[in-house]
């Protein structure tokens, strides 16, 4: 038998006194003695000193309309399904001061918020959300370390509510393969902020179902894509928000956005404001129907793109950059707009969004260039520029000359300019990005200006003597 601490049909309770919380293993129990239950009008209402034995592990279980308070705890659990922290069925849990947690065996969560832990209660389920969250204005220093597989640090289902603020050092780390940092099903809201999201072999962030999140002041560290969505509700889709944080990819996408069958379409929200990413985007069909991917960039962000990605309408504002450029000279990324591209309302270089691109251009006019490739409107304006020039050894000619289309945009008109930019080339000068026709925006070089015959030097004429 294995270890569980249940807390039933509580009022408002607080968990004082806590220098070490409990180990859960398969035949002892640590730290028991400091735990304590305090009622705020009746005194001493429970003393869990005591050991409760159950077939799962989970270190604290609070449930059926449970309002508790933790400070300052460290939880360990060991052993298959041992979830350290467990909020169900109207509960919850607010936690303060310093909690670690630990986990060590397949789908042994960190934090988890649902419903019903165990899917007893069935059709009550979806009733019945559950919370866990932090003050604002008292971060908590909250650190996870989770080792099996599927081991993920946050898991949130069922119209969970999670709020985490974080003091600086505090972070959520898995380790193993389908550990996720955060793993959710159609949750209503989630915001984690100042808390680092490190996982080590599997995707950071999986959202499946709807819901909200923000990620804020905080690097996601991811070892396959960084965002996966699945299955989302045609209305109702996902919405996750990068405030001022970062996101690295070690092998995968930035955003995977999946659809499993023809009754459901994965849709997704994704906005970055002062934040960075690295990676692609793709849309992903199991069945007949592509998601949607609506991308957003604003106030500085930047998404540095590896290969060719697509999303499925884009917003690139407030200085904020996309660079298709790959590491590789030779190689080169098209990124594809399915729908609409919109840009900044008015036309500057210091403030409008970026896109730089990698252009090839020699002068037998062969070229070859990253794309924007826009299927939809595109309207605003985008400055477009490479990060180091035209590379190639184009020179001007005695016609003008036109290098591949830089952007394209299926639904445009004639001298729209929603694109512009200037790119340096080797020899030839400064190339201008001009609109070549209602659909193609390529790089173009004038034609050299036309020699003009020298002037035949006049003799001097010799000089009359005054007439005296």
């Amino acid at each position: 038998m294995l270890f569980k601490k249940r807390i039933d049909n509580t009022k408002t309770f607080k968990v004082i006194a806590i220098a070490s919380f409990f180990s859960v293993a398969s035949s002892e129990s640590y730290g028991v003695d400091s735990i304590k239950l305090y009622d705020n009008e009746n005194g001493i209402v429970s003393d869990l000193n005591e050991e409760y034995y159950s077939n799962s592990t989970l270190g604290l279980l609070i449930t059926n309309n449970s309002n508790i308070s933790l400070n300052n705890a460290q939880i360990k659990s060991m052993g298959a399904y041992s979830s350290s922290i467990t909020s169900a069925l109207d509960s919850t849990l607010s936690l303060s001061g310093s909690i670690h947690i630990e986990t060590e065996g397949k789908m042994s969560y960190g934090l988890q918020v649902v419903a019903d832990p165990d899917g007893s209660n069935g059709s009550l389920v979806p009733n019945r959300p559950s919370e866990i969250n932090t003050s604002h204005l008292y971060p908590i220093l909250l650190t996870v370390d989770t080792k099996g597989e599927e081991a993920h640090g946050i898991q949130a289902r069922d119209n969970a509510i999670l709020t985490l603020y974080g003091k600086d050092g505090s972070y959520v780390k898995t380790t193993n393969e389908r550990a996720e940092a955060l793993n959710t099903n159609n949750v209503d809201k989630i915001v984690i902020d100042n808390i680092d999201l490190i996982s080590g072999q599997s995707h950071g962030l999986h959202f499946f179902g709807s819901g909200e999140t923000t990620l804020s002041n905080l690097s996601l560290e991811a070892g396959k894509s960084t965002v996966i969505v699945e299955n989302t509700d045609n209305n109702d889709p996902v919405i996750v928000s990068f405030n001022n944080a970062t996101a690295t990819i070690n092998n995968g996408n930035f955003i995977t956005n999946i659809t499993h069958n023809a009754y459901k379409t994965s849709n997704a929200e994704i906005t970055l404001n002062n934040s960075y990413v690295k990676g692609t985007s793709k849309i992903e069909a199991i069945s007949t129907e592509l998601g949607t991917t609506f991308f957003t960039l604003k106030n500085a962000s930047r998404w540095d793109i590896l290969n060719d990605s697509e999303v499925t309408n884009l917003t690139n504002t407030n200085s904020s950059v996309i660079s298709l450029q790959n590491a590789e000279v030779n190689v080169f990324n098209t990124l594809t707009v399915f729908e609409d591209y919109v840009g900044d309302i008015s036309q500057s270089s210091t403030t409008n969004g970026k896109i730089i691109v990698n252009t090839l251009w020699n002068n037998d006019n062969e070229s070859s260039s990253d794309l924007l490739d826009i299927k939809g409107t595109a309207t605003g304006y985008t400055q477009v520029m490479t990060k180091n020039g035209i590379i190639g050894n184009v020179t001007r000619g005695d016609a003008e000359k036109y290098s591949v289309p830089v952007v394209t945009v299926g639904n445009h008109q004639e001298k729209t300019n929603a694109f512009y930019g200037f790119a340096d080339t080797t020899g030839a000068g400064q190339a201008i990005l001009v609109q070549k026709d209602a659909h193609n925006y390529t790089w173009y070089l004038a034609k050299k200006d036309d020699p003009v015959d020298p002037v035949t030097p006049v003799d001097p004429v010799t000089p009359v003597d005054p007439v005296t």
